[in-house]
């Protein structure tokens, strides 16, 4: 298992953040169309900065551009896009967390089944698709992006039962419907990876945005730092675990 950070592209400062922070590989959010020359223009601006461009997140299967834009990541070497959209987290936020953090409330959202056709033709171009999980069916995919926060028993089994890959995990916590630093809430994060491992899962783990500390910036450069740490520490437990 490998730390993947999000950032978004034309932000300088949080492919330096994760520099600092030890996490050598990214995804990138473009906030523009997916052209090849963007695509390409992304490749090196994260190959400049020593990092590993693991993919592009935020990618809508549904839009116009949609086909276009997987074509172009085939084109450029861009192996893997992930459906996740950060705007569903980026809802209204009120300082009830531990510690009077700002933290959102948790909308348990099953998220849209995976569309063939896109399907299809990614995989024709060499790309994988990481369709966000929990979905509505329990039809099989060729890859998720599977939100930990939203993750229930009922869909564990499923997943175990499907078999689909999961190329992201994307961890959160939670305290009823409130979101929750990744150490203080329901969720058992070790356990939960634990159980992720069991199932065959060795690939990346990204985190949702942070609750609000004090005096953090608008991308929490204070809250993915505590985030890094905490993962980094389940991880080099996994490990040692696994190796006796």
């Amino acid at each position: 298992m490998q730390i993947v950070m999000s950032v978004d592209f034309g932000h300088d400062d949080q492919l330096i953040f994760a520099q600092q922070l030890g996490v050598n590989n990214v995804l990138v959010r473009i906030n523009q169309s997916w052209n090849h020359e963007i695509i390409e223009q992304v490749k090196n601006r994260v190959k400049q900065c020593g990092l590993v461009l693991v993919g592009l997140e935020g990618f809508d299967p549904k839009h116009e551009c949609a086909d276009n834009s997987v074509i172009a990541a085939g084109e450029t070497g861009v192996t893997l896009l992930s459906t996740f959209m950060k705007e569903n987290n980026q809802n209204i936020q009120r300082p009830i967390g531990r510690g009077n953090a700002l933290v959102s409330t948790i909308n348990d959202e099953i998220y849209e089944d995976p569309i063939e056709s896109v399907s299809h033709l990614a995989k024709k171009n060499n790309v994988k698709i990481a369709w966000t999980y929990p979905y509505v069916s329990n039809k099989p995919s060729t890859g998720i992006d599977l939100q930990i926060t939203e993750w229930s028993k009922t869909q564990e089994r499923q997943l175990a039962q499907t078999k689909a890959p999961v190329y992201i995990a994307r961890v959160g916590n939670r305290i009823g419907k409130n979101q929750a630093f990744l150490d203080d809430g329901e969720i058992s994060l070790p356990q939960t990876l634990r159980k992720l491992q069991s199932l065959g899962f060795s690939g990346y783990i990204a985190t949702t945005p942070p609750p609000g500390l004090i005096d953090d910036t608008d991308w929490r450069h204070k809250g993915r730092s505590h985030d890094v740490g905490y993962l980094k520490a389940i991880i080099q437990t996994l490990e040692s675990c696994q190796g006796h």
